[in-house]
């Protein structure tokens, strides 16, 4: 199988349209990120453009699966920001668009890969819209979303949606230690909320070690034995929004805490460290700095905002909460 353990439902589900001749025109994956959606829309993609498919898995040696592994199918598109950039751009569906009228030139058909689809600009969007009302025979697009609510409702209604929740702990637990043995990957699923893919990320770049020294940094500030302006400069030097989620999840794990009590907390780590200060936290700081961490995490994804100066103001109403 093409895809990951945990996508064989939704594999199978494909499989069945196709071979029924009901594969829908446009199929929205959306799912948290680090699921595996980018992998199996690669993967049907390559079914899809296989010549010589065997028991609903593309062959691997036939021409078609040599250009796609080289990168240069003819019938393959596949749209996602440029390099450094944010975006999806309107010239680049505009292109695409044009591109549907032509016929497909080795494969039985024509697929077109979009992710993040929500990258779309609005005028991207817009411009889709009308393959997706009127598609022409032979296309098909797989659009691939970790926040499908900031696409359009247009283009969301004219999709067929596959969901694609994370898997069992145990089944991500079986599947990372087949890549690599390692005793830690319970609690490294614990760090990326039960990502597998980022916990395998996370794994060959940090470890367990920058997570504990990040969650005694955020302890410390909620005790008021840390600087702001240090805590702010070293959280804020994080681009992928890692820290940003943790100090979510963290937060809300204290006001669940402060409200229903200590045993009602998903990190006992964390509640051993400071359970003597939850009985007086400020629940209605904690709840502030909530809603300030979702408008942060979204401002590092579209990177306009001056994030170190955030982080500090973050950290200095986490203080407040706590003091």
């Amino acid at each position: 199988m093409n895809c990951l353990p945990w996508q064989q439902e939704q594999w199978e589900r494909l499989c069945s349209y196709q071979e029924k001749g009901r594969l829908p025109h446009a199929i929205l994956l959306e799912g948290p990120r680090s699921t595996g959606k980018q992998t199996f829309a690669r993967a049907f993609a390559n079914y899809m453009l296989c010549s010589s498919p065997r028991n609903n898995e593309p062959c691997g040696s036939c021409h078609g699966c040599q250009l796609l592994k080289a990168g240069n199918h003819p019938d393959f598109v596949d749209m996602e920001p440029e390099e450094g950039g944010k975006t999806i751009k309107v010239d680049e569906i505009r292109a695409f668009v044009a591109s549907t009228a032509l016929t497909p030139q080795i494969a039985a058909c024509r697929i077109t890969l979009i992710s993040p689809a929500e990258a779309m600009n609005s005028a991207a969007a817009n411009s889709l819209l009308k393959t997706l009302e009127e598609p022409n025979p032979g296309n098909h697009i797989l659009l691939v979303s970790h926040a499908p609510w900031e696409l359009p409702a247009t283009i969301r209604s004219r999709c067929q949606h596959l969901m694609f929740p994370l898997p069992a702990k145990q089944e991500a637990i079986e599947w990372l230690t087949a890549q690599q043995p390692d005793d830690e990957w319970p609690g490294l699923l614990d760090c990326v909320r039960g990502a597998p893919l980022k916990a395998l990320e996370f794994q060959q770049q940090h470890g367990l070690d920058s997570y504990r020294e990040e969650k005694r940094r955020f302890a410390a500030l909620l005790s008021g034995k840390a600087n702001l302006v240090e805590v702010g400069m070293a959280w804020s030097k994080d681009e992928t929004g890692m820290i940003a989620n943790w100090i979510y999840h963290w937060t809300l794990d204290l006001a669940r805490a402060n409200e229903s009590g200590i045993m009602q907390m998903h990190d006992r780590e964390l509640a051993d460290w400071l359970k003597d200060l939850i009985p007086q936290l400020d629940s209605v700081k904690l709840f502030s700095v909530l809603d300030k961490l979702s408008s942060l995490q979204q401002g590092i994804r579209s990177r306009n905002l001056n994030v170190q100066m955030q982080f500090e103001t973050l950290a200095l109403e986490l203080m407040e909460a706590g003091t």
